[in-house]
Formats: structure tokens, C-alpha cells, sequence
């Protein structure tokens, strides 16, 4: 036999739900990660890696919005965190890491267009645009 609750339920305020932060978005990660390495083309599997000076609403033990990932193959998404330095180990190979994440936030969703995206990265990087 169940006994009715000591507090009656209907006199209690509603509970509070967090609205998502902005920015985040768990279909972009899912886009992000069916795309290349920049830095390792052709090796998978894929990782969404969030840039850790990227978003300004980003404070201690809080990772930035999913707007500001890229992708990066487990061995260079560990080579990055090993380096220590994002801004200095992206900057020795190349990679604008904001403005691919911002480009690739703008057409999430769109494979062919983030593939576009991505290898226009790697032209970059390559010494393509000398």
C-alpha cells in the first residue's frame, strides 16, 4: 500500500531547466567528426576538438562551444594536448583554427561543403596560397 507524499507536490515551485548554451549543438559534432584531418588526412577516427581560447563565455572547467571545434585525428588531437601550447603547435603546422571553426560552424551540416572547407585547410597549410 502506497502512502500519499508528506508535502503535497501542487504547493512546490517549479523546477528551473538551463536553456543550451549558444553555440552548442550535438549534430555539429556529429558533422564534425565524419570530417578529415587537417593534419593527418586519410586517418580516423575523427575527434571534435574544442579550442581552448576560442569563446569568451568559456570559464574554469567549462569547455568551449561546440561552434569553436575542428577536427583532428586521435593522433594529432593528442599530439596538440601533449604540445601544451594550441595557439603555437596549430600556428608550426599551418591552421587557423578559429577561422576553420568559424567556417565550418557556418555550413554545419553540409559534408560537401565542410570536405571543401577542410581541404582548402590543407592547400593552406601546404603552401598553397604562396
Amino acid at each position: 500500500m502506497l502512502l500519499p507524499p508528506r508535502i503535497p507536490k501542487s504547493g512546490l515551485p517549479a523546477r528551473k531547466t538551463k536553456a543550451p548554451r549558444k553555440g552548442m549543438s550535438h549534430n555539429h559534432l556529429a558533422f564534425i567528426r565524419r570530417l578529415e584531418c587537417p593534419v593527418y588526412p586519410g586517418e580516423r577516427p575523427i575527434e571534435a576538438h574544442h579550442l581552448l581560447r576560442a569563446d569568451r563565455t568559456r570559464g574554469m572547467a567549462r569547455k568551449a562551444a561546440d561552434r569553436y571545434a575542428i577536427p583532428f585525428s586521435q593522433r594529432a588531437h593528442r599530439e596538440l594536448h601533449d604540445a601544451g601550447d594550441e595557439e603555437a603547435w596549430m600556428a608550426d603546422r599551418g591552421i587557423d583554427g578559429r577561422a576553420l571553426a568559424a567556417a565550418l560552424w557556418r555550413i554545419s551540416g553540409d559534408l560537401e561543403a565542410g570536405m571543401r572547407i577542410v581541404y582548402r585547410a590543407m592547400w593552406l597549410r601546404s603552401g598553397g596560397a604562396r
